[in-house]
């Protein structure tokens, strides 16, 4: 667990501290208005929000970065004639792996015949599992 991680975590905690102590004031009748509590927390889940979401920014900068990586390390067997290309489709099972004939021409790969399109393809509006973030395009 990361840094940014335990903070949310710890930042959870205190939120669930903070409903806990409301509770207990409010049954000891001595919690006079809810307006401090209810700002506080507001103020603890905004803090969870913005961290939750600089935790899936830094994920996804990872994995592009791993992408990209493994990308150039198959772009140098290539180039130094370790691999061949070949021998690449079929580790990498590119035929298979993209469905997506604008992606099938990056690599120099035929269109899919429309009858080898899988069921729930790009174009008829649904995600598609191999485009970056999930979206058509």
């Amino acid at each position: 667990m990361n840094t940014r991680e335990r903070k949310i975590e710890e930042l959870k905690q205190r939120i669930d501290q903070n409903l806990d102590d409301f509770k207990e004031k409010e049954a000891e009748k001595k919690i006079k208005s809810a307006k401090a509590f209810k700002k506080k927390q507001l103020k603890l889940m905004r803090e969870v929000s913005r961290l939750e979401g600089l935790e899936k920014i830094r994920k996804a900068k990872l994995d592009d970065q791993q992408k990209y990586l493994l990308g150039a390390a198959v772009k140098n067997l290539l180039q130094t004639g370790q691999a061949t290309w070949p021998d690449v489709k079929e580790w990498l099972k590119l035929d298979s792996f993209l469905t997506r004939d604008p992606d099938r021409a990056k690599f120099n790969l035929p269109p899919l015949a429309p009858e080898r399109h899988p069921e729930g393809r790009a174009e008829q509006g649904q995600t598609d599992p191999h485009h970056h973030d999930g979206q058509t395009g």
